[in-house]
């Protein structure tokens, strides 16, 4: 039986065309094994709604032996034959890098970037054996590693790791596997630029990135996103209120931004107080808690973007009968100099 994908809309990388056009023939067999091989590749070239749909109508049996369970169970959840496990990684750098990185992804979904970022180290090893001394010869699938290691770096709070594997991640020019990491990855150089204040780099990055062709990914929803946020911050900086005002309205929630709904919290949060709107802050900040952010056991800068926004709304001089959730005294000291030095109070 041929299943119907005219609707389905996907970027054509080598692996998604012969996904595609395998299950277009009716070979699931086939077609599992090329998902289970490329399993990354064909994750960001089909849209995960249309994905999930195209396996949720395969047989669950043609699953048996598919070895990138954990990704399957997160998309499907457990409505498919329970796979089976994947071997153990062995010597195989590729293999070995794809598991931390699958156990990097989960901590810092879980909200601990700090810990996952223990497992870089081992991983930028790996990484330098698998992409090439001279030039990158894998194909892109070391700048998607890069761009997730820069993502986990930043909400760590280590903004110098993460310009570091941005900057990285762009040598790759637009591969055939995952040709949206160009963009993506100057995108995300512009946010970690932004947000350390340096504004005319973060423009200058945030324009590159929208001069790059786009593809048909589903990841190039999220890079709008982060250069829209990349705007915002440089509007409110510059005090440039009226366009703050137009890019406020026009993503007027911080949990639009996905992983970087911290960022998008504090930068609203400010623009609110410097126009005088300090309870419109403080009731952003009440909608962001009652969501469960940030989740239990986060680490990082991750755990303290949401007290760093409450802190936004407080006067300066206000004294608190007791210092926030991972904060200390000396730390609410710290960061409130820092606030009144760098201007961030109205």
């Amino acid at each position: 039986m041929r299943a119907d994908l005219s609707d389905v809309l996907f970027e054509p990388t080598p692996a998604t065309k012969a996904f595609m056009a395998s299950l277009g023939a009716g070979e699931v067999a086939e077609a599992v094994t090329v998902l289970d091989q490329h399993w990354l590749e064909v994750w960001f070239a089909i849209d995960p709604s249309d994905l999930k749909n195209l396996l949720l109508s395969l047989p669950a049996s043609a699953f048996d032996r598919f070895a990138n369970a954990t990704y399957l169970n997160q998309l499907v959840g457990t409505t498919l034959a329970d796979p089976a496990t994947a071997p153990p990684p062995g010597n195989d750098p590729e293999r070995r890098l794809a598991e931390l990185g699958r156990r990097g992804g989960q901590l810092r979904t879980a909200g601990r970037p700090a810990a996952a970022m223990e497992l870089v180290p081992e991983g930028a090893r790996l990484a330098r054996q698998v992409r090439g001394q001279l030039v990158d010869t894998s194909e892109g699938s070391m700048a998607v590693w890069m761009i997730q290691v820069g993502i986990t770096a930043l909400l760590a709070g280590d903004l110098v790791t993460a310009r570091i594997n941005f900057l990285e991640a762009q040598n790759s020019r637009r591969p055939a596997r995952f040709p949206f990491v160009e963009r993506e990855g100057a995108a995300k150089l512009a946010l970690t630029h932004a947000i350390a204040g340096d504004l005319q780099q973060a423009a200058a990055c945030a324009e590159r990135a929208r001069q790059q062709p786009r593809t048909a990914s589903w990841v190039e929803q999220l890079v709008d996103h982060t250069v829209t946020l990349v705007d915002y911050i440089g509007a409110v900086d510059a005090l440039d209120l009226d366009r703050a005002e137009e890019l406020r309205l026009a993503t007027p929630s911080p949990l639009s931004h996905l992983e970087f709904w911290g960022p998008a919290l504090i930068v609203q949060v400010r623009h609110l107080c410097l126009t005088g709107r300090a309870g419109e802050a403080r009731e952003l900040c009440d909608e962001v808690a009652a969501m469960g952010l940030p989740l239990p056991d986060s680490d990082g800068w991750v755990a303290a973007m949401l007290n760093d926004a409450r802190l936004l709304c407080q006067s300066p001089w206000e004294v608190p009968t007791a210092p926030e959730p991972h904060t200390s005294y000396v730390e609410l000291l710290a960061r409130r100099t820092h606030l009144v030095a760098t201007g961030q109070y109205d």
